[in-house]
């Protein structure tokens, strides 16, 4: 069974105006290393390197919560950053500011941050 650039040799060998011998591949031997390895390079980045690129950004993003953050949690709660604890991975969430309803979580339950009131404010003015 002829190899997966079986294909290709004949072309370029038809370009070349001859015919490739039997057994004989006009593809030099690192340009079909190349082409084999070249998936299985993109393949392991795909599945370890984009997962640990966006696993470091949440662990930066996490180390910068601070107090007056919107948070979003993995429960789906929408709450603000009233303090936090990062030796024990804790927070104090405010859900409700007219009842004074407060909530303690695990800072690593956050799923999304959004900016403090006072940053969105300052946006909103300097457009």
């Amino acid at each position: 069974m002829p190899g997966p650039l079986a294909m290709f040799d004949l072309v370029l060998a038809q370009a070349q105006g001859g015919a490739a011998k039997a057994g004989e591949s006009a593809w030099p031997p690192w340009a079909i290393f190349a082409i084999q390895i070249a998936p299985i390079l993109i393949l392991g980045y795909l599945l370890f390197g984009l997962p640990m690129r966006q696993q470091k950004r949440r662990q930066e993003a996490l180390g910068a919560l601070k107090k007056n953050d919107r948070v979003l949690t993995e429960a789906g709660i929408y709450g603000t950053v009233v303090s936090v604890d990062p030796e024990a991975d804790r927070m104090v969430l405010r859900i409700d500011d007219e009842k004074g309803v407060k909530l303690t979580c695990r800072k690593s339950s956050v799923t999304k941050i959004e900016s403090a009131p006072s940053e969105a404010k300052e946006k909103a003015s300097a457009s």
